[in-house]
């Protein structure tokens, strides 16, 4: 079967079809992810909007020509409405429809009908501003590598699009608008080609955040916010790891929250958990940004404090563990004072692990709290090397 202009685009109500079903299914099975949602009204509203166009030996030609290509317009607004979604913003699905008003608008004007190539690049510069709009919305996903295939096929259609106004002025356009002809055929391999990427791509990137999602909670701690164990020794690892190679010390800093049993005994679990959120707010509001810290267990955590050196990192504890102290004077139904004990490991030069400081400071956590708790002691160099 001979590519002509009937055949490319009866290709291309299949390819958006197909593009239909497949973003449906794709929502049905995370329809929280609404932006697949939003992708997939815009395939529908192409497909509706292409089938309008080859129905004009049926329907009245303003159906099939000025309203069909606004329809059209609204599809490519969708995209701009999914990438808004996408990034966590209002969908307001009216932004899409400006464009679609103003055609429709401007269409029944006299001039429109008597000048084709005007109406053309009319058409063109409303398409391609949503396609270009809808580039820069995806392009801003911050931290998603998707995002750059992405931006980049929409940036490619719009200036595709855009390319279409020397071609209306320089070539002639039959009178009409006649959907089959050849001038329609690079308008259709467009078509086809970006309603076959786009989808995919948007799924993409859609996987891609989930999957991002997905390891953030494997690795983080859900009552107080903070990094799991695994986490936090998977940073400590690369943290050292990084220190080791341009000889800079690391402290570690084991705390441990002085008679907690008692807390949960006398004021309830709720009362400790709020106790033990208290611990985390203290030490994301005493540490530096380069820190890192999480909880490993109960009611102990341990913090890495790179480029810090024993002095430093006494420091550092002593203000956290004051700061906790106030922080959980406020805590509803807890009637008693709330302390913290610490035991500090510092790296050598040397070939220290992770596994060695981490041991090192909670010997010397140990030893805090087993002389009366409240405490920060800082392990010896001969302790963490034993």
């Amino acid at each position: 079967m001979a590519a002509d202009p009937r055949t490319l685009f009866s290709v291309l109500v299949a390819s958006t079809t197909v593009g239909t079903l497949l973003l449906l299914w794709c929502w049905w099975q995370n329809r929280a992810e609404r932006v697949l949602m939003w992708s997939c009204a815009a395939y529908f509203s192409g497909s509706v909007a292409i089938l309008l166009m080859t129905a004009r030996d049926i329907l009245p030609e303003w159906i099939t020509t000025s309203f069909a290509v606004a329809v059209t317009m609204w599809s490519i607004g969708l995209i701009w409405i999914a990438g808004r979604v996408f990034n966590r913003l209002p969908a307001k699905p009216w932004l899409a429809l400006i464009g679609p008003t103003v055609w429709l608008i401007a269409s029944e004007l006299p001039q429109a009908y008597v000048a084709v190539p005007v109406r053309v690049s009319l058409a063109t510069v409303i398409t391609a501003a949503y396609a270009l709009i809808s580039a820069r919305e995806f392009a801003r996903a911050d931290g998603l590598s998707s995002r750059y295939p992405v931006a980049v096929i929409l940036g490619l259609h719009g200036i595709a699009v855009i390319l279409r106004i020397p071609f209306a002025f320089a070539l002639p356009i039959p009178h009409g608008l006649p959907l089959f002809s050849d001038w329609f055929s690079p308008v259709a391999i467009e078509g086809i080609v970006f309603s076959q990427i786009i989808g995919l791509l948007v799924v993409m990137l859609t996987r891609e955040r989930l999957e991002l999602q997905l390891r953030a909670i494997a690795l983080t701690d859900p009552l107080t916010g903070l990094n799991n164990r695994r986490a936090i020794f998977e940073r400590g690892h690369a943290l050292l790891s990084h220190a080791s190679r341009h000889r800079r010390p690391v402290s570690v800093v084991a705390l441990d929250l002085d008679h907690f049993k008692t807390i949960n005994d006398r004021f309830g679990h709720p009362t400790g958990d709020a106790v033990l959120a208290a611990f985390a707010d203290a030490i994301r509001q005493t540490l530096r940004a380069g820190d890192e810290s999480g909880r490993i267990g109960g009611e102990e955590f341990v913090c890495v404090l790179p480029d810090t050196d024993a002095d430093q990192a006494f420091a550092a504890a002593h203000r956290l563990v004051t700061h906790f102290t106030r922080l959980a004077a406020d805590v509803p139904g807890c009637r008693t004072r709330c302390t913290a004990s610490a035991g500090i490991a510092t790296s050598s030069l040397d070939t220290d692990t992770f596994e060695t400081l981490v041991s090192a400071a909670d010997v010397a956590l140990y030893e805090a709290k087993r002389s009366g708790g409240e405490k920060i002691i800082v392990a010896s160099p001969r302790a963490i090397s034993a």
